[in-house]
């Protein structure tokens, strides 16, 4: 009485499958290309973005910080020195403890 004697059209449901699959298969390219845009944007303005002349000078400083003898506080009588000569006097040091 309330409900449907026939039996399903199994082209019809299959069919409808078929179309449910396309559409899911449709959105999920639509939402992953989407995405790797804005990855490749993001990416892009972090990693690949030029350097700022603030990172430039940093990057100078450190590198001459790095390389030279020089105060770091000259009341405290505190100095660095090349990082190469530390290694070496650090290399040194251990070895005189053992």
């Amino acid at each position: 009485m309330g409900y449907d004697h026939q039996d399903p059209n199994p082209a019809a449901v299959g069919a409808f499958a078929l179309l449910i699959l396309i559409f899911t298969v449709v959105c999920g390219g639509f939402v992953q290309a989407y995405f790797s845009q804005i990855q490749r944007g993001e990416y892009h303005d972090k990693v690949e973005a030029a350097p700022t002349p603030q990172w430039d000078k940093l990057k100078a400083d450190s590198a001459k910080k790095l390389s030279t003898y020089g105060w770091v506080d000259q009341a405290a009588q505190t100095v660095h020195v090349p990082i190469d000569r530390a290694i070496e006097l650090t290399v040194k040091d251990l070895g005189a403890k053992k």
